[in-house]
Parts: C-alpha cells; sequence; structure tokens
C-alpha cells in the first residue's frame, strides 16, 4: 500500500500533516486490520515500529547535513518524523494493536456466553491451556511446554497485566465496561516498554 501511495506520500510540495493522514488513513489502516488477535513476539513489535519509522521518515524527508554522521542523521529525522506524526495523529502501530486487542477482549467478555467467538476465546486460552498442564498427562500424553519466543497464548499479555495490578483475571475487570476502558493506556503502556526508548 505504501509503494502505491508513494507519489502522494512522499510528494514534498504537498502539507506533511496532509499526507501523515493519508498514510495513517490508507497503510495504517490496510496493516492493521484483524490486528486485535495478533500475537506477537518482542522482535516482532521492534520490526512493526522499525517498519513504521522508516516510512515515517520517508514521508518527512528531513535532509541529512554534509558533515553529520550517518546514525546521528537517523535519530534526528526519527524525533522529527515522530513530532509530525503526533501533530498529525499518526499512531504507533504497535499502540494501535495493543489498543485493538484491549477493546476486542473488552467486547468478547461482554457478549452473551453462547456467542462462539466467546466460547472459543474462553476455551482456547484458559481451559486448554488448564488441559495442558493437567488434563494431558491423564490421558497419557506429554503437556506442551512453551519455549522463549516460540510459543504464546493470545491473553498472555492481557493475563501479565491483570496480575500487576492485583487482579486473579483479566475477564473479571472486561465485564465491566468503563472500568476496561480506563485501563487501556495504562495496559499499553505496561506491555509496550521499548516506545518509550
Amino acid at each position: 500500500k505504501f509503494q502505491e501511495l508513494n507519489r502522494l506520500l512522499l510528494k514534498r510540495d504537498s502539507s506533511i500533516t496532509k499526507r501523515l493522514q493519508l498514510f495513517e488513513t490508507t497503510v495504517s489502516k490496510t496493516l492493521l486490520w484483524g490486528a486485535e488477535s495478533w500475537v506477537l513476539t518482542a522482535k516482532q513489535k521492534r520490526q512493526l515500529r522499525s517498519t513504521q519509522r522508516t516510512m515515517l521518515r520517508r514521508i518527512v524527508d528531513t535532509r541529512r547535513s554534509i558533515d553529520e554522521d550517518w546514525v546521528d542523521w537517523v535519530k534526528r529525522a526519527t524525533r522529527v518524523a515522530e513530532t509530525h506524526a503526533a501533530a498529525a495523529k499518526v499512531e504507533s502501530w504497535v499502540d494501535s494493536h495493543l489498543r485493538l486487542k484491549w477493546k476486542w477482549a473488552g467486547k468478547i467478555m461482554n457478549m452473551s456466553p453462547e456467542r462462539w467467538a466467546r466460547r472459543v476465546t474462553v476455551w482456547r486460552d484458559s481451559e486448554w491451556s488448564s488441559w495442558q498442564l493437567t488434563g494431558a498427562s491423564a490421558y497419557g500424553t506429554r503437556p506442551i511446554r512453551s519455549r522463549a519466543g516460540h510459543f504464546q497464548r493470545w491473553e498472555n499479555e492481557l493475563c501479565q497485566y491483570a496480575a500487576s495490578i492485583g487482579e486473579q483475571s483479566w475477564q473479571s475487570i472486561a465485564i465491566h465496561k468503563s472500568l476496561w476502558d480506563s485501563h487501556t493506556a495504562s495496559f499499553i503502556r505496561f506491555i509496550w516498554k521499548p516506545n518509550r526508548v
């Protein structure tokens, strides 16, 4: 999508704000379709951030000084690009993904218990994990063990956040919509610390 819209996004004689808004409504929305279901590793989150920053630098097009070191220029160009992006209300892709995931989790827990989306989420994330640890051995099979960077559950980040605020279960917060919504920003900050660096 970025390549398809290059002619407009990189047009230097057009408003940077307008071009960044176009980027947000086309490239970002295309990339983030279905993002509430993603299970990303820290490495994948860093790759997303890096890709977005590269595109933003190209749009803003901060020129490098003759005697400027390449690394210093990249850092400066990134800061300038992100300042323009913030002014144009372009959100970090990782922040957007986490926001969508949090919103979807709240929506699921406020669905009727008979709805398939809720039944599958609860079974897959909670009951299935419990079966892995206990039921599998009863059937004579070895429980599946997770390896770092290899296997994660969709709800892991939700569980980690719930534990960090002293809750036993994320589902117990999610059923209270206003309370759940009030935790969105702190959930993003808790899960995605690298984007503050």
